[in-house]
């Protein structure tokens, strides 16, 4: 795993720290909008991961390109491309989080 990977796997962590999970979701309930916005983030993330799979085999230029700089550019344009394809539409994985999500917090208010 890279420094991007690992940096993403530790945001991740923070974030599921920071916010009510199943475990906590009786205490309180998340609003519509929260969800949206973490299940977009999760599909964001997802994405760029299987972006950054795809890109793994591609090669450089050897006269302009490679070396440091390059895999590093690489690595923030990935998480950029699942960013927006999350905000575009994304492949279905937020809504289906956004359904579950919504159902666990109605069976545990109820």
């Amino acid at each position: 795993m890279n420094t991007i990977q690992n940096n993403v796997a530790e945001t991740v962590l923070y974030k599921l720290s920071q916010n009510p999970t199943q475990a906590n979701l009786s205490k309180k309930s998340l609003s519509d909008e929260k969800i949206q916005t973490v299940a977009k983030q999760f599909e964001g993330m997802f994405l760029s991961q299987m972006f950054g799979h795809m890109f793994k085999g591609l090669k450089t230029d050897g006269l302009m390109g490679g070396g440091n700089g390059e895999a590093i550019f690489r690595d923030f344009l990935i998480q950029e491309y699942g960013k927006a394809a999350s905000k575009a539409g994304g492949i279905g994985l937020a809504k289906s989080i956004i359904r579950q999500l919504s159902t666990m917090q109605e069976v545990k208010n109820d």
